[in-house]
């Protein structure tokens, strides 16, 4: 018997959503230390101040409205009296992913299905960070790489299911960024190596790494089989994330349409069960 799925109704459209690519703004925060974004606030307060001596009463006003407004909000959303959208998406309870074949048929015992993983990285070590000379032009090709992956040729045909974006926290600031993807199979990868679009990015960079020298890039490719103690995951409380946050495509037969597409969720029921402990979801108990 198949494991409980999570969300029984299957998607109908490629789900976009899953995939977490990083705020630009996050990107920008990243690029000064705090004490640098605190000094650049400074400036330009005496600045104006300088300019507009009254204005310094009317910034400080400004200000202090601003912080007693976010106060009171996450106050008012700690005590539950307005909605929290951190809360938004998050799946409650504990869910295991289990990676349905190709057909869309979700497994009956735990890591049935090989996965693949690929990470993926860059980063300026140049003292302007995200401005620095060609970084703009590795995170557009990076960007455009992700459109082909993030449509139905890059879902289909190269057998990506999904991607997780993460920035480091090792340095102050002008950290790296991580891009965890998940795909079917290491020959998808390597054919996707050959795209159109990849082989423009890959192109431009070989031109141009010499005059790059400070920007960093790196990748790493992983493949778990589909075998007893292979690989295992579990979430709780957490929205769809990882290898939690993949997708599938499968053909479903329906009245009106044969063989539409649509699109599975892995995340399963485990909270009881062989799926409960981490054995378990290795394949190392027996299922009852």
């Amino acid at each position: 018997m198949e494991f409980k799925p999570r969300f029984p109704t299957l998607a109908k459209t490629s789900p976009k959503s899953l995939i977490n690519q990083g705020s630009p703004i996050v990107i920008l925060r990243d690029q000064f230390t705090i004490s640098t974004w605190l000094l650049l606030g400074a400036s330009v307060n005496v600045a104006l101040s300088l300019l507009l001596p009254q204005s310094s009463i009317y910034i400080g006003g400004l200000m202090l409205s601003v912080l007693g407004f976010r106060v009171g909000l996450a106050l008012l959303q700690t005590f539950g009296i307005l909605h929290n959208p951190g809360m938004d998406k998050v799946v409650l309870g504990k869910v295991s992913p289990q990676i349905p074949d190709v057909y869309g048929h979700l497994p009956t015992e735990p890591s049935q299905e090989r996965v693949v993983v690929l990470l993926v990285g860059f980063r300026s070590n140049h003292p302007l960070g995200a401005l620095a000379p060609g970084f703009k032009e590795t995170t557009n090709g990076f960007s455009e790489m992700l459109k082909v992956l993030d449509g139905p040729e890059g879902r289909q045909k190269y057998g990506f299911l999904g991607m997780s974006s993460y920035m480091g926290m090792e340095s102050s600031a002008a950290n790296e960024i991580i891009s965890i993807s998940y795909w079917r199979n290491i020959e998808a990868i390597h054919e996707f190596a050959y795209s159109p679009v990849h082989k423009e990015v890959w192109d431009w960079w070989n031109r141009t790494e010499k005059k790059h020298d400070h920007i960093a890039i790196m990748h790493e490719i992983y493949r778990a089989e589909g075998r007893q103690g292979a690989h295992e995951a579990v979430y709780v409380n957490s929205k769809p994330t990882l290898l939690g946050g993949t997708a599938y495509p499968t053909k479903e037969k329906t009245e009106e349409k044969e063989d539409e597409l649509v699109w599975r969720s892995p995340l399963v029921e485990a909270r009881r069960g062989v799926l409960a402990s981490g054995k378990g979801r290795l394949g190392q108990l027996k299922r009852s």
